[in-house]
């Protein structure tokens, strides 16, 4: 496990983060190149989609293809509406990226029927493999994985270094390829802590309790002298109980 790691990206913003900056994303992404990625996720949860302007979540995708120098990038396509997610789609399959994973968005519940709805909407129009991440049935008419495979890192055996329940869009397997949070310390780092789980596992499962990956990213980015702006408000940056676990955590890296 993790010899080949998805990375799940950050994404770098200008100092004030009124725009996504694209030198700071293409450091990033080399970062993660150097450091033995496999590949990578955008707009994840790590990627803050919530608080992306749907045109920033294109240029991601553009900027993450480009730069990834052929190594599979998947995308996060969960959004307010069946459309927009199926525009999202549509955009990364013309700019080469690999899948796409989604949810329901989050102002729900919703019935069966609108779950299916939203599958078939995008199986038939993405022109992307899609896999679902939520725990609702929509293999109705074969539209189970919608042509990606996704499945939880619990799923396929790896469940003691899991740190959510179920498939999220930043852990996982999209099509075969192992997804987790821990890749944003590059994945070099991550193995040796999946290596080392028995000792690594209470301070890295407090570090994103605390903190969540979105901050821990940043954080770690900062500490490896990384400079990939701060979160958008109203999150703010790692505080300093988050920094002392992450500390613990870069100790045993």
């Amino acid at each position: 496990m993790f010899e080949r790691l998805i990375v799940p990206l950050a994404s770098p913003y200008t100092d004030d983060t009124s725009s996504v900056s694209e030198i700071r994303f293409a450091r990033l992404v080399r970062f993660h190149r150097d450091r033995g990625a496999a590949g990578f996720v955008v707009t994840s949860d790590a990627g803050e989609w919530w608080a992306l302007a749907h045109s920033e979540r294109k240029t991601l995708v553009e900027w993450a293809v480009r730069e990834a120098h052929g190594l599979p990038v998947f995308v996060h396509v969960t959004a307010s509406t069946t459309s927009a997610m199926i525009d999202l789609c549509q955009h990364a399959e013309r700019h080469g990226a690999r899948g796409a994973v989604f949810s329901m968005p989050p102002y729900g519940p919703f019935s069966p029927d609108e779950v299916r709805s939203a599958a078939r909407g995008l199986r038939r129009h993405g022109n992307l493999a899609a896999g679902f991440l939520g725990t609702e049935r929509i293999d109705e008419g074969g539209e189970a994985g919608l042509g990606l495979a996704v499945r939880s890192l619990d799923a396929v055996g790896f469940g003691a270094v899991a740190l959510s329940r179920g498939a999220t869009s930043e852990e996982g397997e999209f099509g075969g390829e192992v997804v987790s949070p821990l890749g944003v310390f590059g994945a070099q780092a991550a193995r040796a802590l999946v290596v080392g789980w028995g000792t690594a596992q209470i301070k890295v499962k407090a570090l994103f309790a605390h903190g969540r990956s979105v901050r821990v990213a940043k954080a770690f980015c900062e500490e490896q002298g990384l400079d990939i702006g701060p979160p958008r408000g109203p999150v703010h940056s790692l505080d300093p109980r988050g920094r002392e676990l992450l500390a613990a955590v870069s100790a045993l890296l």
